[in-house]
């Protein structure tokens, strides 16, 4: 993200408005970068470099996927869930985040996009749930990725275009 912000004219791209997406794990990932304290990570980064994000089907509490079959892989400890998991950070950023998960996906991930808004939102962040009807955890990123679809204005907007 640092290298992006400051090279960002060098591919025409604009510094001042970095906003960034992703989906299941890569929602996670987009929290993180939601709540990072930037100014820590090197001199002259803005404490709002990243300017929005939308995370879709995001994973923000680890505790299930330590308690999952992928824990033989990844060795999460009870502890390391707790600290990684976005649910319980507090946003260092007052947003917008757009919180995104399908209708139809399995309840954990509604569970975990409905928490995750709500709680950065009580913190004092510009959140916006949205339980997609009728779309599933593939189905969601498909609305990303077409530019005619609601999720994808939702986005743009996010960028103010």
């Amino acid at each position: 993200m640092e290298w992006t912000w400051r090279n960002a004219e060098s591919f025409g791209g604009d510094k001042n408005n970095i906003t960034i997406s992703g989906h299941s794990a890569g929602g996670h990932i987009t929290a993180m970068m939601m709540q990072t304290d930037w100014p820590s990570y090197g001199d002259g980064l803005p404490k709002d470099l990243v300017k929005g994000g939308c995370s879709i089907s995001g994973v923000s509490d680890l505790d299930p996927v330590r308690l999952s079959f992928q824990n033989e892989e990844l060795q999460f400890s009870p502890e390391e869930a707790a600290e990684f998991s976005t649910l319980f950070m507090d946003p260092k950023h007052p947003g917008p985040l757009l919180a995104v998960a399908g209708g139809i996906e399995g309840p954990e991930f509604i569970r975990q996009t409905t928490e995750l808004a709500d709680a950065w939102s009580a913190k004092g962040m510009d959140v916006k749930g949205w339980i997609m009807e009728g779309k599933h955890h593939f189905t969601t990123i498909n609305q990303y990725l077409d530019p005619e679809s609601e999720l994808s204005r939702a986005v743009r907007a996010l960028t103010g275009k």
